[in-house]
């Protein structure tokens, strides 16, 4: 007998909750029952996979159910020799299942397809190129999805805040406002908006109240939490699961709690472990392209001394220049008046490509501040190197280290936060740097 039109519309409701991943067991059962005994109803299921082509394409292709949907292929074939009605219940039956098990399974085996985006990747250290990580640029993060990063740092930009891996680290996004900490290191800057974030560890939770914080976790040391700037509310789990003890954690204070131990306990704030994450980036929002920061800034930067195969090097440079009387610089805009008082952050970008190297590199880097100046003569440059360059870095011969005009491009956004780059790969010596120089408090 045809199934009622109801019953159609319920079998297509039931296979759209199936691909949305929101069916329970009850339903699941209420489907299975109804395309086994009416074959309208197995029809609708079936147009309905239809309409989930590009779906069932992929779970082909990436499930380990493919052979069980070619049984489905030879079960429905089978069925049509049989004449009796009670067999071709079993067939349907059989097939009807296998699909539901495969659609669901592959369903499960693909969450970073399904969930809202989380956060993206924003920056990566130089060590991700050659490391076997999966991660890239501009990468969307989704819910309840294990990250992993062996080495170096990962940076992930949110709404409303940035937070850095430091490998080796193992994490995944709850919500968009919970991160469980399996193990290693995440910073997190918490911005405007963003108060409440909350990170998870087997030892307990740590919220925050608007802050810049450190939040570490091994399965030997317990969570460490420490707090550069803001506050951050921690609590302390006992063997349920429960939180047992709660304790507000202020300004340069840290902390160190074990749920196994019943310790919450208060210890030094170690400034070192902020500083080695800011020498990464500094106040660096995102990058893209083929630029990359490092993890420890380098030694040298004379020519041939620190090869970048197809990437730009940027790393932050002095911080925080407070100017003790007016100065001038000579960018590529024109010269740059500074009265004294400004706050400066510095950055070099460098360039020095090997025989190797296979393409010029472009990319943008945007800071949190606007861009004041960007320098990329050979005397402005060497001018400069002593008032903005780290002290204990060498840094390049004066007229090779200076941009080539003809085939070098550099452009600031009209917000200036973002500088665009290009950089050429000809001549004996290719080497080229930019310092930009970013208001701190604009």
């Amino acid at each position: 007998m045809s199934a009622r039109p109801p019953q159609i519309e319920e079998v297509q409701r039931l296979a759209d909750a199936v691909f949305d991943g929101v069916i329970d067991a009850k339903s699941l059962q209420s489907l299975e029952e109804l395309i086994t005994s009416d074959l309208a109803c197995l029809q609708a299921y079936v147009e309905r996979i239809g309409l989930h082509g590009d779906l069932i394409k992929q779970s082909i292709e990436r499930c380990s159910g493919h052979d069980a949907l070619l049984t489905i292929d030879r079960v429905l074939a089978a069925q049509e020799r049989i004449e009796s009605r009670q067999h071709r219940i079993v067939y349907f039956a059989l097939a009807c299942s296998i699909v539901i098990l495969v659609t669901a399974g592959w369903l499960m085996s693909l969450p970073r397809a399904k969930g809202p985006e989380m956060g993206v990747i924003s920056n990566l250290t130089v060590d991700q190129i050659s490391e076997s990580s999966s991660f890239l640029l501009g990468q969307v993060l989704r819910p309840k999805t294990d990250y992993v990063i062996q080495g170096g740092m990962a940076t992930v930009k949110l709404p409303h805040a940035i937070i850095d891996a430091v490998g080796p680290t193992k994490w995944r996004f709850l919500d968009k406002q919970t991160i469980e900490l399996k193990r290693g290191i995440l910073h997190l800057d918490i911005q405007e908006g963003g108060t409440g974030f909350t990170i998870i560890t087997p030892d307990g939770i740590v919220e925050d109240y608007g802050t810049r914080f450190l939040v570490e976790y091994s399965s030997s040391e317990g969570t460490g939490v420490s707090v550069q700037s803001g506050r951050v509310h921690v609590g302390l789990k006992d063997f349920d699961g429960n939180i047992s003890r709660n304790i507000d954690l202020t300004m340069r204070r840290a902390l160190r709690l074990s749920s196994s131990k019943k310790l919450i306990q208060e210890v030094g704030f170690i400034e070192e472990k902020f500083r080695s994450i800011e020498a990464v980036r500094g106040n660096i929002v995102s990058i893209d392209g083929t630029i990359r920061t490092m993890t420890v800034p380098p030694q040298t930067l004379l020519v041939n001394q620190h090869k970048t195969r197809n990437h730009v090097l940027i790393f932050p440079e002095l911080q925080n220049v407070i100017l003790t009387e007016d100065m001038v610089v000579d960018g590529l805009e024109g010269n740059v008046r500074f009265p004294a008082g400004t706050v400066l952050n510095s950055y070099l970008l460098h360039y020095d490509p090997d025989e190797l190297t296979t393409q010029a590199p472009r990319g943008g880097v945007t800071f949190d501040g606007k861009i004041a100046a960007v320098l990329g003569g050979a005397d402005s440059l060497s001018k400069s190197d002593k008032k903005f360059g780290l002290p204990d870095l060498q840094y390049g011969p004066q007229v090779s280290r200076e941009l080539e005009l003809d085939e070098d491009e550099v452009q600031v956004s009209e917000d200036r936060r973002t500088l665009s780059v290009y950089f050429g790969a000809s001549g004996a010596e290719a080497l080229d740097q930019v310092r930009v120089l970013v208001y701190r408090n604009q």
